[in-house]
């Protein structure tokens, strides 16, 4: 029974990775910089991934359109002019960053205990 839970583990992991390749390199660029840095303007966006600011445009509205991402007006304090966006990552964007590292602990500490024994997993840490 663990060693199933491993196997989904890893088929989950590898079917993420295969999600993201698929996922055009610059959207990738885009989200993976939103969940790093936090909520970015177009300006930002655009500086990140080395793109104009109409190119990377074109990219988030492709990811509002697949729900990953969500924009929020917010009023420019200096003069004149339209208010800027800022866009964040959505719930929707969670699976790209997978964040299971507790379950995968608990599994390999139980397979190493099971294996070595208590005092064996002593001994290596």
């Amino acid at each position: 029974m663990i060693l199933y839970f491993f196997y989904a583990k890893i088929i989950t992991i590898v079917l993420y990775k295969a999600q993201v390749f698929m996922m055009q390199i610059t959207r990738r660029h885009i989200i993976t910089y939103l969940n790093e840095k936090g909520p970015a303007t177009v300006d930002e966006l655009a500086e990140a991934v080395g793109l104009t600011p109409m190119a990377v445009r074109h990219h988030l509205n492709i990811l509002q359109v697949d729900n990953l991402i969500t924009a929020s007006v917010i009023r420019k304090h200096n003069g004149p002019g339209r208010p800027s966006q800022v866009y964040q990552l959505t719930e929707a964007a969670d699976p790209f960053f997978p964040t299971d590292y507790h379950g995968l602990t608990d599994y390999l500490l139980s397979e190493l205990t099971t294996r070595l024994g208590a005092e064996g997993v002593v001994n290596i840490f």
